[in-house]
């Protein structure tokens, strides 16, 4: 485990969260997007994985469209893989990445929040004011959180009991906490009803695992509780064979049968949780995955059905507005799991059709693919994949693998040096000059 102290802990994060303070500044001149030439304008919204990939395959393969990515922040830090952050397996600084090379490759970056969509006049209102035209409109803006799911949580509550769902400030949080408790503590991981169908659905398990891992090393008295709305979950005896293996009494699961549709109540002030049968429960440390649905900019566009964006399942094209995609974890996209290879997978096809659409260049058939990695203890890693297809209304499922209970320890530890192969091959895909 790398050590990690709580003095660089918070300096990291200040380095993170700085820029944010200065997104209020004054965006990219507007003349910028008035150099769009034959070629259209593209105005790309969210710089993460499937935003800042879609920039630069449109930028590198059709070099005479004008694309714009907005985006808040001065540099992206990834919120996969940052389970292994709160666990003391990264240091911060290692889930951070600069858009340096995303400027120089002629994109042009605005840092500015986009607070609405004029589908009329088709622009995007900024924050500072600035609009910006576009001839094609893609939204990649992430998740919202829906906390209404638990009673007497909030954003206010978030700030002692952390969801962590979205990297920055909420993961110093919970980093924090587990660093603060005094070993003998509780600690609760509670799943709200429906979380499943947002980001990383197999995220909070390896959370729990990771989790598990700091206390066993460090705090050994501790117990950690997984309250979950659900009364069983996907791979669960992959994970339940590792918890019995490193952590036996230390960790356990606890299923909605038992707590009668898990944690109804919580409150912040004292630390209590109270399940569906009355039960209250003291926790020393308590982190909320709760319910999500598309981030705030889908639903202000009015490009949402219920919480998510129907999307064509053969470009991603909005199915309610015909100049505006949407990709990532805010799509409404069949069978894919919200993740950030299936992102990276989605914005090949996006910017494929955009392309063909602006520059007469050839459509290619819709194939996406998805490959996650979970880690459960030190050099030990799980994975599950996907590949799929564009149906008529739906994208389809075409073939599956994931590891399997029982395997040996050179295979886990194989598949370990895998996940790290693979974020350090997609970050540089994404964050360098080399092509998407």
């Amino acid at each position: 485990m790398s050590g990690v102290s709580r003095r660089q802990f918070n300096q990291g994060l200040a380095a993170v969260t700085g820029g944010m303070l200065a997104t209020t500044l004054p965006a990219t001149k507007a003349w910028a997007q008035k150099r769009a030439g034959k070629g259209g304008r593209v105005v790309v919204i969210g710089g993460g994985v499937g935003g800042v990939s879609v920039a630069k395959i449109i930028r590198q393969k059709a070099p005479k469209i004008n694309v714009t990515l907005v985006e808040p922040r001065k540099s992206y830090t990834s919120c996969f893989f940052s389970n292994h952050y709160v666990g003391g397996f990264r240091s911060i600084e290692s889930l951070k990445h600069s858009y340096s090379a995303i400027k120089s490759a002629g994109i042009i970056m605005v840092h500015d929040y986009a607070v609405s969509i004029d589908h009329d006049k088709k622009q995007v209102l900024l924050h500072g004011g600035e609009r910006l035209p576009y001839d094609r409109l893609v939204l990649s803006p992430g998740v919202s959180l829906d906390y209404d799911q638990i009673e007497g949580y909030s954003r206010e509550a978030a700030m002692v009991m952390p969801h962590a769902w979205q990297f920055g400030e909420q993961s110093r949080l919970l980093r924090d906490s587990l660093l603060d408790m005094e070993d003998g503590g509780l600690v609760s991981l509670v799943i709200a009803k429906g979380a499943e169908n947002g980001r990383s659905p197999y995220a909070a398990y390896e959370r729990a695992s990771l989790i598990a891992h700091y206390l066993k090393s460090y705090k050994p008295a501790s117990k950690l509780i997984i309250f979950d709305a659900k009364p069983k979950f996907r791979l669960q005896s992959l994970y339940q064979e590792s918890w019995k293996k490193y952590y036996p009494g230390l960790l356990e699961w606890v299923s909605s049968d038992t707590t009668n549709g898990g944690i109804m109540r919580v409150d912040h002030n004292t630390k209590t949780l109270v399940d569906g049968n009355g039960q209250e429960i003291k926790s020393a440390v308590t982190t909320i995955i709760p319910k999500q649905k598309a981030g705030q900019i889908a639903l202000t566009a009015g490009v949402t059905e219920g919480d998510w964006c129907p999307v064509k399942p053969g470009s991603f094209r909005s199915a309610l507005h015909k100049d505006i995609y949407v990709l990532g974890d805010s799509a409404q996209n069949g069978n894919m799991p919200r993740t950030a290879s299936a992102a990276h997978s989605q914005a090949r096809v996006v910017g494929n059709s955009i392309i063909a659409d602006l520059a007469n260049k050839k459509r290619f058939p819709a194939r996406f693919t998805n490959t996650c990695w979970s880690l459960l203890s030190t050099n030990d890693a799980i994975k599950f994949g996907s590949s799929f297809r564009a149906g008529k209304t739906e994208v389809k499922l075409t073939g599956s693998f994931a590891s399997t209970p029982g395997e040996d320890r050179a295979v886990r530890q194989k598949t370990y040096k895998e996940a790290q192969d693979w974020y350090k091959t997609i970050s540089s895909d994404i964050f360098s000059k080399s092509n998407a």
